[in-house]
C-alpha cells in the first residue's frame, strides 16, 4: 500500500487516539462510505465468516462425501437419537427394526417392562386383531385359542 504525505499524516493522528475513538472513527467511516450489502460483503464474507443457521449440514457432509466419516465419529445413541428425532422417526425404527435377526427382536421385546410389554399387546389387540389371532393360531392349538379369547374378553 502506497501512502502519500497526506495519507501519513491522517494515520500518525489516528494512531494517537484512544481505542473508542479509533472505533467510533471506524465506525462512522464505513457506515457513510459503504452500502449495507458492501459492508456485508467485506466484512463478513471478507472474513469467512458463516451464519451456521443457513448451513445445511446434512447436504455439507453428503456434497463432500464425509457420511463414513462423520458416522464414525457418532456414538450408538446419537445415531439413534437423529433418526428417532427425524420426520419420520416411525420408518426408521421400523427399517431398523427389520434389518435385525428374528432372535434380537424377540430380544428386544423381552426387554421390554411389564407395563410396555402389556400396553404393546393391548395396542396389537385393539388396532391388530388379525395379527393377533395369526399368533394365537402358531402358538397355540385351537382348543386353547378359545379358551384364551374367553379370558382376554
Amino acid at each position: 500500500m502506497i501512502i502519500n504525505k497526506e495519507q501519513k499524516e491522517i494515520l500518525d493522528k489516528f494512531n494517537d487516539l484512544l481505542p473508542w475513538e479509533k472505533g467510533e472513527i471506524l465506525k462512522y467511516i464505513v457506515h457513510h462510505s459503504m452500502s449495507e450489502d458492501e459492508i456485508e460483503e467485506y466484512f463478513i464474507k471478507g472474513t469467512g465468516y458463516v451464519k451456521y443457521d443457513d448451513l445445511d449440514l446434512v447436504k455439507e457432509v453428503i456434497d463432500n462425501d464425509l457420511e463414513t466419516e462423520v458416522l464414525d465419529e457418532m456414538s450408538d445413541y446419537d445415531i439413534v437419537e437423529y433418526l428417532s428425532g427425524s420426520y419420520n422417526a416411525r420408518d426408521n425404527a421400523k427399517d431398523l427394526f427389520m434389518s435385525i435377526d428374528s432372535d434380537d427382536q424377540a430380544d428386544i421385546i423381552d426387554d421390554f417392562t411389564d407395563s410396555q410389554l402389556e400396553d404393546f399387546v393391548k395396542s396389537l389387540k385393539e388396532k391388530y386383531a388379525n395379527t393377533v389371532n395369526l399368533l394365537l393360531k402358531y402358538l397355540l392349538n385351537d382348543e386353547k385359542i378359545e379358551e384364551l379369547k374367553l379370558k382376554l374378553n
